[in-house]
């Protein structure tokens, strides 16, 4: 079967030319980091059509470290890419493998700016460094978001989420697999965006559930419904509970031994009053995986 070429496909094949998408969870970075470098420059490819060497992968979760930001530079930033190639590397193709537009990342006096905000931020000692993974994904929020506003202007931004950056869902609009995040913030959704999203996913839903291999394969089911998951966040955070509830639905059914959307879905029904189908979710869960559900 082909549920990784379909995500990587179908994910970013569709993004506008010149896109950064910020890749959250394993396979919202490795596949389409594939499908980037590899896919659109190997002559044997599966798809000799498809080419987006044009588009900037960024991992969501990485954004802390220092050397991943040097790396970053090095590929993407216009002040800092690199450019003088040896016969070797462009032997290996390297000149064309990387977007010919350049952006805009946070250089060592931006980081530190950026250090001192978050400290700021978890009222902690710089001293005492940045210890737990909750602190982490704090600062990741917060890099993103300088790279955010310092390229909106010259490059569409599109999201694969991984843990929740609050200040996304202000700027995001579903658009496919993913969310784009558009320029400014949105107050209110479109409504040809959110007819023109259900009925991506409603089609997109039963063509996954109608192949047999689908069923038989937990990664892929985890992978699509995350995505799945994520939309219905906007949605929740725009108080939109019945889409929101259609969308947990959905991912539910696409990953039905997901922690994470059965927790979702449960609190959502909960939080519209529908108390006795939020058990009958978590008693499906207990059915389906009694020796993890089953404690307490």
């Amino acid at each position: 079967h082909w549920f990784g070429s379909h995500h990587g496909r179908d994910m970013v094949g569709p993004l506008k030319p010149d896109a950064v998408l910020f890749g959250g969870t394993d396979p919202g970075r490795f596949i389409p980091t594939y499908m980037i470098f590899g896919e659109s420059t190997r002559p044997d490819a599966h798809d000799p059509d498809f080419d987006r060497r044009d588009v900037f992968i960024i991992t969501q979760n990485s954004l802390a470290d220092p050397f991943y930001i040097k790396y970053l530079r090095d590929q993407y930033d216009g002040e800092q890419r690199t450019r003088d190639w040896t016969p070797f590397e462009r032997w290996l193709g390297r000149p064309e493998q990387f977007p010919r537009t350049d952006m805009v990342l946070p250089g060592k006096e931006d980081m530190e700016k950026l250090y001192r905000r978050f400290f700021e931020m978890v009222g902690t000692d710089p001293g005492e460094g940045i210890e737990g993974m909750s602190r982490v994904f704090v600062l990741n929020a917060l890099v993103a978001e300088w790279i955010f506003q310092h390229n909106k202007d010259t490059h569409p931004f599109y999201l694969e989420e991984s843990l929740a950056m609050p200040w996304t869902y202000d700027y995001a609009v579903p658009d496919g697999l993913v969310l784009r995040l558009e320029p400014e913030k949105v107050s209110v959704l479109p409504a040809e965006a959110i007819a023109r999203d259900r009925a991506f996913w409603d089609a997109y839903t039963a063509r996954l559930l109608a192949e047999p291999a689908y069923h038989k394969d937990p990664p892929a089911q985890r992978a699509f419904g995350k995505l799945r998951l994520s939309i219905g966040n906007v949605y929740r955070h725009h108080g939109m509970q019945e889409e929101a509830l259609h969308a947990y639905r959905q991912a539910s059914v696409l990953a039905p031994d997901s922690t994470e959307i059965t927790f979702k879905l449960a609190e959502q029904l909960r939080q519209m009053n529908r108390l006795e189908q939020s058990d009958e979710v978590l008693e499906q869960a207990r059915r389906l995986d009694p020796a993890n559900w089953g404690r307490g």
